[in-house]
């Protein structure tokens, strides 16, 4: 199963796609950490999406600690990256049913807090509710920026994942 991963222009969901997020990541059932550089060419960048419709019904990816930094700076542009408030504020979907929602406690992504001792918390979780299993468009969720990416300046998406299956983010 393969989980795309766009930047998009503003306004509606359904704007223009500008940009395929580049590489490709193995999803265990353990989490792990992965993250991608990519250079937006466009002006308008203002929300990334993952298209999970293609993993089989009733399967659940679980995303924590996403994160998108400039290049050279350390501020992340996502606001609700942790889901440690227990909501999905900036998160938004557009497809047949509820895909994602805020997990119950402690099946978050193990964050180190002081020394090699960790607190699992909350994260979200993707799960393909329409049933379809073949368009991976069919299932859907982004994050919305409080203002667009600038072309031409590297940034860096990262994130903790695991699935309930072995899944693939890739292009």
């Amino acid at each position: 199963y393969n989980m795309g991963s766009w930047l998009k222009i503003g306004g509606a969901p359904d704007g223009e796609q500008i940009y395929h997020m580049p590489g490709s990541f193995q999803i265990g059932t353990e989490w792990k950490e992965i993250s991608v550089m990519f250079t937006p060419e466009k002006e308008g960048a203002d929300r990334f999406i993952f298209n999970f419709g293609d993993l089989p019904a009733g399967e659940t990816l679980f995303i924590d600690e996403v994160k998108v930094i400039p290049d050279g700076e350390e501020t992340n542009l996502v606001k609700n990256s942790d889901f440690e408030e227990k909501h999905v504020d900036g998160w938004a979907y557009w497809s047949e049913g509820t895909n994602y929602a805020i997990s119950e406690d402690g099946e978050g992504y193990m964050v180190t807090v002081a020394g090699p001792v960790g607190v699992p918390g909350y994260c979200m979780k993707l799960t393909n509710q329409s049933g379809n299993g073949t368009d991976n468009w069919s299932a859907q969720v982004w994050y919305v920026l409080e203002k667009p990416l600038e072309p031409g300046v590297a940034y860096t998406l990262s994130m903790s994942t695991k699935g309930t299956a072995a899944y693939n983010i890739g292009s």
